[in-house]
């Protein structure tokens, strides 16, 4: 398999708008490293096509019910893009073509280079690099006829299943943002509760999935940045929404956040 062939192929379904059945067998990825390495294609010709770049990672599947709905055994992770990150309260336009759901993450703020720690980061050593946390709404997105059914692989390939994401208000972790674990995460759609969750769903905490991805990107000898943005996967279960919704996430004290689904 050619990782940029693979990248080209999942770039151009985007570009045209179209629904794939799966990808090819001679182009799909067979392990690991080579999804991430088509993820990694893809991300550049997004970025020369309009796509916008990086700005930080999403993580999904750290939350037990969607490891089940996916089939996975542990998280994964894709790149977050500028031309698809959002305000709080924006309109976002996507493909017919496109399967929509909403999580509602938290997600922190990188403040400097977090670098590689020997034996491993914890949720203790990864806090000082971090400067806040925001509550947020990321918006997932599959151009695979049957996404379920497509494999983590095929989906970690392009680019994670991440078709947008909304942050809300950061709140500076220099002055603490109190236990997560008392916070009740709630989905409206529509001003109707469609699911609620907490952060003990991601991992236990969502300091473990930021040092679950810094261990992650270790190995592959990257690092988080700061200014980095990472999202840190679904506090509920995942919540079908169709075109037209409007979509409110609350987050008790840390406050809400929303976006409108374009019909």
């Amino acid at each position: 398999m050619d990782a940029m062939s693979t990248a080209e192929f999942l770039f151009q379904a985007r570009r045209e708008r179209r629904v794939i059945d799966q990808i090819p067998d001679d182009l799909r990825p067979r392990d690991g490293e080579e999804a991430y390495a088509v993820q990694t294609a893809l991300v550049e010709l997004l970025a020369q096509g309009g796509g916008g770049e990086p700005v930080g990672f999403k993580v999904g599947c750290t939350n037990a019910a969607a490891m089940e709905l996916l089939g996975a055994d542990g998280p994964f992770w894709g790149r977050l893009l500028r031309s698809t990150t959002v305000e709080d309260g924006a309109r976002v336009s996507l493909p017919e073509a496109i399967s929509i759901g909403i999580e509602p993450e938290y997600a922190y703020v990188v403040s400097e280079p977090l670098p590689p720690k020997v034996g491993g980061h914890d949720a203790d050593s990864v806090l000082p690099f971090l400067g806040a946390l925001m509550p947020s709404i990321e918006v997932v997105g599959s151009r695979y006829a049957d996404f379920l059914g497509a494999g983590i692989l095929s989906i970690v390939a392009d680019n994670a299943a991440n078709a947008a994401w909304v942050g809300g208000t950061a709140h500076s972790l220099e002055h603490g943002v109190g236990d997560l674990m008392e916070i009740a995460v709630e989905a409206y759609v529509d001003d109707v509760l469609a699911a609620t969750g907490g952060a003990e769903n991601v991992l236990g905490h969502p300091l473990n999935v930021v040092a679950w991805l810094a261990n992650e990107l270790a190995e592959r000898g990257l690092q988080l940045q700061a200014g980095d943005y990472i999202t840190t996967g679904t506090c509920t279960p995942l919540v079908p929404v169709e075109p037209g919704a409007s979509v409110r996430c609350e987050f008790g004290r840390l406050g809400s956040v929303s976006v409108r689904v374009a019909g």
